[in-house]
């Protein structure tokens, strides 16, 4: 992949983190303001579990390829304990704090939507050229 292609990603993530946290404080005061506080938190919680996730990646992304022998079993085992992880606290908070606490899938959701859409907008981009 070339460097500027790399940049573009990389300026791509930092729009994605900057617009989830301007949904993240406009879901807390709307819902807040509609009275659902919880809802408002729940959805937070789940754009900042998106976050960690799509870190955590990252970290096992640049790690992968420094191994001297990488064992894609071992890789696969990561991957899973993390989205199993993080599904079951998700679960957990939905939950807790039903009706409300679903907000947290959402939350996910939309995380994960973002993060999906900067990807394929940069894709195509890189394509096209």
């Amino acid at each position: 992949m070339s460097r500027p292609a790399l940049a573009d990603v990389g300026r791509r993530y930092r729009l994605v983190l900057i617009v989830c946290l301007i949904a993240g404080l406009t879901g807390l005061i709307v819902l807040s303001v509609l009275g659902y506080p919880v809802a408002g938190i729940a959805f937070c919680a789940g754009l900042f579990m998106g976050f960690i996730n799509s870190r955590m990646v990252i970290a096992q992304a640049a790690k992968f390829p420094q191994m001297e022998n990488p064992n894609k079993r071992a890789l696969t085992f990561g991957v899973l304990q993390r989205l199993g992880a993080l599904t079951v606290i998700a679960l957990l908070i939905a939950f807790a704090f039903r009706p409300q606490g679903f907000t947290v899938l959402i939350g996910l959701a939309v995380f994960q939507l973002l993060m999906m859409g900067s990807t394929a907008g940069a894709m195509v981009r890189q394509l096209r050229r």
